[in-house]
């Protein structure tokens, strides 16, 4: 496929936004600052890179606003448990109906 400047594009070369990733990156910074009615949406942000010279599309800066907004979003996923022998006791109980066991 040929880009605008007649350059053969492929998956295997650098992006079209890789060169505004740090900008776009430092727009996101910028705005924890502000109070949350103030902050840029990701169609803002994609005005602002545009303008700056960014010539892909807007569904790109989306994706890349939402990985950053849903970062660190997980944290931990289990509580470890310990105790001491004699304090905690644990049983399974399964029945039994035929060959099949049906937990209770």
């Amino acid at each position: 496929m040929k880009g605008e400047q007649g350059k053969k594009r492929g998956r295997r070369g650098e992006s079209v936004y890789e060169p505004y990733r740090r900008r776009v990156e430092e727009l996101l910074e910028e705005q924890e600052k502000l109070p949350v009615k103030q902050r840029y949406t990701a169609a803002k942000m994609y005005e602002v890179i545009r303008e700056e010279g960014y010539g892909g599309c807007e569904s790109r800066v989306r994706q890349e606003v939402g990985k950053w907004k849903h970062r660190g979003e997980y944290g931990e996923v289990y509580v470890p448990l310990s105790y001491e022998p004699g304090e905690d006791a644990q049983c399974d109980w399964v029945r039994r109906v035929g060959a099949y066991e049906i937990p209770v």
